[in-house]
Formats: C-alpha cells, sequence, structure tokens
C-alpha cells in the first residue's frame, strides 16, 4: 500500500517468464541467466497491477478486489506471454 497525500495505491508486480511467476528480483536475474545457458532466452515480462484505494473500503477489501482482478487478468495473460 503506498500513499501521496491523501490518496492510497495498492501495488503487486512480479514476473512472468515461460510459465514461471516470480516475485523476488534476484531468482529473476537467476532464471535469466539460467535460461540463457540452457534455452538461448533472456526474455519475460515485468507485470504490475495497481489500484487506487477509496478511503470508503478496507486494505483487506482493496486486496480482495486486486486478487479478483488478477485471476480475472490470469487467463489473458498466459496468451500473450509464453
Amino acid at each position: 500500500m503506498v500513499k501521496k497525500r491523501n490518496e492510497y495505491m495498492l501495488a503487486t508486480y512480479f514476473f512472468f517468464e515461460r510459465g514461471r511467476v516470480i516475485i523476488s528480483p534476484w531468482w529473476h536475474k537467476f532464471y535469466l541467466f539460467w535460461d540463457r545457458l540452457t534455452r538461448k532466452r533472456t526474455d519475460g515480462a515485468l507485470v504490475r497491477v495497481e489500484m487506487l484505494v477509496n478511503n470508503n473500503i478496507s486494505p483487506y477489501q482493496a486486496e480482495n478486489e486486486l486478487k479478483k482482478f488478477l485471476l480475472a487478468l490470469w487467463s489473458i495473460l498466459n496468451k500473450f506471454i509464453i
């Protein structure tokens, strides 16, 4: 949760590479190196999802809404990111 003046934003990010979801930047670097050696590939995607949070909802509710959105987005991501 990030706060700027009176506004709150919930943000999450992860690396999505060849079916792997990686949340650690260090593991991301390791897999880039490993895939370069074994598959001759160094591509992937950084997925960042942000949501402005209204003062009327709790952080718990905001997180649940963000999770619902990510679940809906997941099938679309799988089509475009290999």
